[in-house]
């Protein structure tokens, strides 16, 4: 209940955190932004990593007992991931705050499980067919930037506080929900190579509230490339 109830209050604050800057935002129009506060789309790719294993659900390991396949009990594998991020505010003190669109798919490997028919797979009367575990996501988060870190004015860390993600997995939970919500929150450092690029790495918690039955949490770690604009 404890689990459940905290969750909750991290989705509100998903919800509620943008509209905190609302008040502060100056009375600039897109025209006004200093053009040294760009947007950019990126492309990434990296490490997931599951918090918890999803062996011997109904769907991942289904009549592995019976086939003597293994469980589907992997936690890590890759990820690829594409999006957007578009400055809202440049501040005076040389900080930014942006709005990221992000869109990512993880695969955490899979195992073999048996399927009702008449393949007759390792002599168990059922048919072997792999089950891969995947989860697909898009979040929508505020990204607050340090675009003066560095005298150089290229060395960019950032932060994620909290942000929204919704997201889908396959095979689905025990209730056949593949669908979740959950909360996203990361880190990371961009470093600007020309007025086109940028590069990066970064860290990402991945949160799921559980609405589907289980639990789904992860986190990526990678590098991206970016295209200002």
């Amino acid at each position: 209940m404890e689990r459940a109830r905290w969750k909750t209050t991290l989705l509100l604050l998903a919800w509620l955190f943008p509209l905190l800057f609302i008040p502060v935002f100056p009375q600039l129009s897109w025209a006004q932004m200093p053009v040294e506060v760009n947007g950019s789309t990126y492309w990434g790719g990296g490490i997931a990593g599951l918090i918890n294993d999803r062996a011997n659900e109904m769907f991942t390991d289904l009549n592995s007992s019976l086939t003597g396949s293994k469980p589907n009990d992997d936690t890590l594998g890759w990820y690829v991931s594409t999006g957007m991020e578009i400055p809202i505010w440049g501040r005076s003190n040389g900080h930014v705050i942006l709005g990221e669109i992000n869109m990512d798919f993880r695969k955490f490997g899979g195992e073999e499980a048996g399927f009702p028919g008449s393949g007759g797979g390792k002599g168990s009367g059922f048919e072997i067919h792999r089950v891969d575990l995947i989860q697909i996501s898009a979040s929508f988060s505020p990204k607050y930037r340090f675009d003066n870190f560095h005298s150089s004015g290229r060395i960019w860390p950032w932060i994620i506080p909290v942000g929204l993600e919704l997201g889908a997995i396959s095979p689905p939970g025990p209730d056949v929900n593949p669908i979740d919500i959950g909360t996203v929150h990361g880190f990371g450092v961009d470093y600007m190579l020309n007025r086109y690029f940028i590069v990066g790495v970064d860290f990402r918690y991945h949160l799921a509230s559980g609405i589907n039955a289980i639990e789904t949490s992860s986190f990526t770690s990678g590098v991206k490339v970016g295209l200002r604009f």
